[in-house]
């Protein structure tokens, strides 16, 4: 099941945590440079291996649109892209895209690196996500042999992934961190300990709250420590963002709570919505789920389907769903509209409230 229609560990403050293995062959060591006949038949070897152990390929529209949803969701990387202008963007690799949903893994065969694995888990699970892809990595490691050199470790094309072959990564909301001015904090604590602590999205003020940390070991002898620090460290992080909620927003229920109704109304009748101001509104909404997660008025979105939401309807997704876009007029119209029917739909509240029990 996908990571944003369930709610996993300190939910208000962690959308999801994600670990990723990446692997390349020894076989093929340089993919870019081989015979194409090679390349087929090494990537057809683990398709068909991913097939007989339960995953599910996922057909990837032509369209770099598309491939750009997909990375809105987490389940490409979107280094895989390049562009010279806003409007030339292309993806640098054909890849195949491959899902085993009870497992929330997402595996590319084929993409800069000859695989990528991903675990992706609703809120703080980094040890959980790093076991699950652990499992996954041991499928490729029994039948083929990776390209890895005693001194630099797991080899890549691209030699800041050379090493661990591992990255961590979350999403954290820090409305109280992010309004106090303590994120500059925060970032330079997390680069002291090797971990890149930015906001997720590029728009100023960082209209979601949202900020992501990023960690991967150099050496394989940090990687059996890496899950537990990173998870110590994210746990850190939210108390301290806690602490911060409880002088700041303690005297100002009435105001969450009106604002966030607000920001509802806004999404379900609102005819045109910029990215950004979507971002905002639901940040409102989650706001509202951590400042009174026991209270009748923080339910009025859950927060699955608040995640639903933000994976739904960032620019990529809108547009890939609505068979593209011609102009930002148009594809702020067809988010309005995306957005009334997520809002509007009682089935994907009973679906999420399900998902979360049996997570």
């Amino acid at each position: 099941m996908s990571w944003y229609t369930t709610e996993g560990k300190d939910p208000h403050h962690t959308l999801r945590s994600e670990v990723q293995y990446i692997r390349n062959f020894a076989a093929l060591p340089f993919s870019d440079r081989a015979p194409e006949n090679q390349r087929r038949a090494l990537f057809s070897e683990l398709e068909k291996l991913l097939e007989a152990n339960g995953f599910k390929k996922e057909p990837l529209p032509e369209g770099v649109i598309h491939k750009l949803s997909y990375a809105e969701k987490g389940y490409l990387d979107t280094c895989g892209f390049s562009s010279s202008s806003k409007e030339d963007i292309a993806y640098d690799h054909d890849c195949s895209l491959f899902f085993n949903e009870p497992c929330s893994l997402a595996v590319t065969v084929g993409g800069k690196d000859h695989i990528s694995i991903r675990s992706l888990l609703s809120g703080r699970a980094i040890k959980e996500a790093k076991s699950i892809a652990s499992e996954a990595e041991e499928l490729f490691d029994k039948k083929f042999e990776f390209a890895y050199s005693h001194h630099f470790g797991y080899l890549s094309p691209c030699p800041y992934r050379c090493g661990s072959g591992e990255i961590l990564s979350a999403i954290l909301f820090l409305p109280a961190l992010s309004l106090s001015n303590e994120t500059a904090d925060v970032e330079r604590y997390c680069r002291r300990q090797g971990v890149t602590f930015s906001p997720t999205f590029t728009y100023k003020g960082n209209p979601g709250d949202m900020f992501t940390l990023k960690y991967s070991p150099h050496h394989l002898s940090d990687r059996r420590a890496a899950a537990s620090g990173f998870d110590a460290l994210i746990s850190g992080i939210i108390e301290k963002e806690k602490q911060y909620e409880g002088i700041i927003f303690a005297e100002r229920c009435k105001i969450i709570t009106d604002k966030a109704y607000r920001a509802l109304g806004a999404m379900t009748y609102a005819q045109s919505m910029s990215e950004e101001e979507m971002l905002c509104h639901l940040s409102s909404l989650r706001l509202l789920c951590a400042a009174s997660p026991d209270k009748k008025e923080s339910h009025a979105v859950k927060l699955p389907k608040i995640n639903l939401i933000f994976a739904e309807c960032l620019n990529a997704s809108v547009a890939s769903t609505s068979g593209g876009i011609g102009s930002y007029e148009e594809l702020e119209e067809k988010r309005a509209t995306r957005l009334k029917e997520l809002l509007c739909d009682k089935k994907s509240d009973t679906a999420a409230i399900s998902a979360s029990k049996k997570a």
